[in-house]
């Protein structure tokens, strides 16, 4: 009977940790799709407000390198450099393999 209990109790942890671990990566997902409509209408202020949001709401967002890069892009077409180079710098330092940043930075 104990055995029986500890199984069904680990099993629902586990479905927890799986149920918080799609939220998680659902809101990151919502965001990324935001700031994709906002590029393509050209919007950059809405750009920078989505990933200012991602980013506070998912820090340790798996892909949070991207909204860094794509925060950096709208600063560039806002002609705002010195935070877009930042940007890029932050999305190099998150993840070094994204080459189109060190394009962007250069």
């Amino acid at each position: 009977m104990k055995k029986k209990r500890f199984i069904a109790i680990g099993l629902i942890v586990v479905l927890l940790l799986f149920c918080f671990g799609v939220i998680y990566y659902a809101k990151g997902m919502f965001y990324a799709y935001k700031v994709a409509a906002a590029f393509y209408k050209g919007n950059h202020d809405q750009m920078i407000s989505c990933c200012n949001k991602a980013i506070e709401l998912n820090p340790k967002y798996p892909e949070i390198f991207w909204f860094y890069y794509n925060r950096g892009f709208a600063y560039h077409g806002k002609g705002n450099l010195d935070q877009a180079i930042s940007d890029y710098t932050k999305t190099i330092e998150l993840n070094p393999e994204y080459v189109e940043a060190y394009y962007s930075r250069g």
